[in-house]
């Protein structure tokens, strides 16, 4: 939870700074919009305060937390209006990832002891003629061809799909979160398939199979745009009704202890 916090936090920020930069008259709507909101809350706490007590008086410590409501508030509004640009920057995090796993090192070496590991519990290959990646020289490249080409190229194609999709979750959580890239091990494994008429035996690379998983991932980003603004705008609006219970919880006690103080107890009478 706290991974996803941080992400979006960092997502929001971003579009924060855009919205600032590329539309600086929105931005100062935005921010003249949260502080009249800001202002209504700060009323309306001493309103909510009333209702539990009419006598009752905020105070400073009220009025700090009703200043505070009136920042989160500014901060709320100009950052729900910057998640108009929700959509570009989660295209943008998309191909980053695009670019670090293809030069992952790390997730090549472990997928490629995956795919051996998994060739070699299947029995379809001849073990003898595939060295293991793991106990390769560093720096060389493993080169892995194979002959039972239907039952390896599936194992390649879920080896790879999985892996990758792994590989996007732990990188970009919150949009592995709220994306759906419905990606099956069949789009791969039609890849290979493909690529092996062209050019009979030659390795499939984890690149391939990454660039196929992104295109897939921004065909179907283009119709969930739209569930991307939504459901950022849900958690900051989410997280404001959050924060808000804090001081109007603390007022709305406050009230009520300050009307068991003063007011007189009955007199016992037989």
């Amino acid at each position: 939870m706290l991974e996803l916090l941080a992400e979006f936090y960092k997502l929001a920020l971003q579009c924060v700074n855009i919205l600032r930069t590329n539309d600086p008259r929105l931005f100062i709507g935005a921010v003249l919009a949260g502080l009249t909101v800001g202002g209504l809350l700060w009323w309306f706490a001493w309103v909510w305060g009333h209702w539990w007590n009419k006598k009752f008086t905020l105070q400073p410590l009220h009025h700090i937390l009703a200043a505070l409501v009136l920042v989160f508030a500014l901060a709320y509004t100009v950052t729900s209006v910057g998640l108009k640009y929700a959509a570009a920057m989660a295209e943008s995090a998309v191909r980053l990832w695009q670019e670090s796993a293809a030069l992952d090192n790390d997730l090549r070496m472990r997928l490629a002891a995956r795919l051996y590991d998994e060739v070699a519990a299947r029995g379809g290959e001849d073990m003898s003629k595939i060295p293991d990646p793991r106990q390769l020289d560093a720096g060389q490249e493993w080169i892995f061809t194979y002959s039972n080409h239907a039952e390896t190229q599936a194992v390649i194609g879920e080896v790879y799909t999985l892996g990758a999709l792994e590989h996007f979750k732990k990188a970009r959580p919150l949009l592995a979160a709220i994306l759906s890239p419905s990606v099956t091990p069949d789009l791969v494994v039609n890849d290979i398939r493909q690529k092996s008429v062209s050019d009979p035996g030659a390795p499939y690379h984890l690149q391939d199979g990454v660039q196929l998983l992104v295109s897939q991932m921004f065909m179907n980003l283009s119709s969930q745009i739209g569930r991307v603004v939504i459901a950022a705008r849900l958690v900051l609006l989410g997280l404001f009704l959050l924060f808000l219970l804090i001081p109007f919880s603390l007022i709305a006690a406050a009230a009520y202890r300050d009307i068991r103080v003063h007011t007189p107890a009955r007199p016992f009478t037989v």
